[in-house]
This record gives structure tokens, C-alpha cells and sequence, in this order.
């Protein structure tokens, strides 16, 4: 269903992602999600979006590599048993960088850390560059496509996160740090 859980060693868990979203979760806040969520590929279709969350995707790992200096895997997403596109994650000392890669117009959905039932985190976005600063630790998001906001919420157990996208045509690339 996607990058459900980035942790950092030292930083708050939920400041990236802790727990991917539950259309229908056991612990409620304020009300049910409108889908499952999670850092996740998407690609435009004759009938809208179809991301990686969905229900009807698969996935197939296509490549895995370990060393010590990274770790990389690919997965093909397809949907009855057409390849939609893939997603790439590379995890390293300097992060997370993912690639979507499909014929079309694809996107990268992401919760944005936003609050805690406590705290609000402060998140900046401008051309490129989404940060969310929460208790003196920084989640720094970098693309070469735009940022936009969806204007919905989701909600896990550890508080409320806003929906971003990046959209991009054949593929888009996403490097993700924590400090």
C-alpha cells in the first residue's frame, strides 16, 4: 500500500510517517479517513487516479538490492494483471528518494505531519521544497515537480497529517530527509 512508516533514529516518529491510513481504523479521532493513505504512486486512468493504496493494486517486487550503503527496491504495481507503473524507494544515510515511473500522468500522494492533539508542527512549502519543523526536528521533502495541497486530512494515532501531491508526466522523483 505504499511507504507507510519512515523513522529516524532520535526524532519522533511521527514527524514522516509512522502508520499508513486505514479507510476504516479501529482508533478514531474526528471521523473516518476518506481512503487509505500512504506515500504512494498514482497514475491517471479512464476512470480517474488509480494509486498505489487501492485495493485493486498488487505488487511485485522487480528488483531488490542490499549493501551497506543502501538498500533499494522496486515493485511493479498492476491492476489486473496490467503493469500501471513502478515505484522505486532508495534508503540511505541521506534519506529516502523514491521514483514513480508510468506511461502518463502520474502522481505521488504524501501525509504531511500537520498536529498532534497537542502541537502543531510548521510546515513551509514553496517551488520544490516542503518542510515540516516539529519539536527541533526538521522533514524535508525535495522534488523537481511542485507541491500542492488537496485539502484533505487523514488521521492515524498519532494525530492529523494533510494530503500533498506531486504531479509529474512519466515519472517523478521525491528525495525525503529527516534531521
Amino acid at each position: 500500500t505504499g511507504l507507510g512508516r519512515i523513522h529516524k533514529k532520535g526524532v519522533h516518529s511521527a514527524l514522516c510517517l509512522s502508520v499508513p491510513f486505514s479507510q476504516n481504523p479501529n482508533y478514531i479521532i474526528n471521523g473516518k479517513n476518506n481512503s487509505p493513505f500512504s506515500i504512494c504512486g498514482g497514475i491517471k486512468t479512464d476512470s480517474g487516479y488509480v494509486y498505489s493504496y487501492d485495493n485493486s493494486v498488487k505488487y511485485k517486487l522487480i528488483n531488490k538490492q542490499i549493501s551497506d550503503e543502501c538498500i533499494c527496491v522496486e515493485f511493479s504495481c498492476t491492476d489486473h494483471n496490467n503493469i500501471l507503473f513502478t515505484e522505486k524507494y532508495i534508503v540511505s544515510d541521506n534519506g529516502i528518494e523514491m521514483r514513480v515511473e508510468g506511461n502518463g500522468e502520474l502522481e505521488i500522494m504524501l501525509p504531511v505531519f500537520n498536529f498532534d492533539g497537542r502541537d502543531h508542527t510548521e510546515i513551509h512549502c514553496s517551488q520544490g521544497l516542503l518542510t515540516v519543523n516539529y519539536k527541533g526536528h526538521i522533514c524535508k521533502y525535495v522534488s523537481e515537480s511542485n507541491f500542492t495541497s488537496t485539502d484533505r486530512i487523514y488521521e492515524n494515532r498519532n494525530g492529523e497529517y494533510a494530503a500533498f501531491k506531486l504531479s509529474g508526466k512519466n515519472s517523478i522523483d521525491l528525495n525525503i530527509s529527516i534531521s
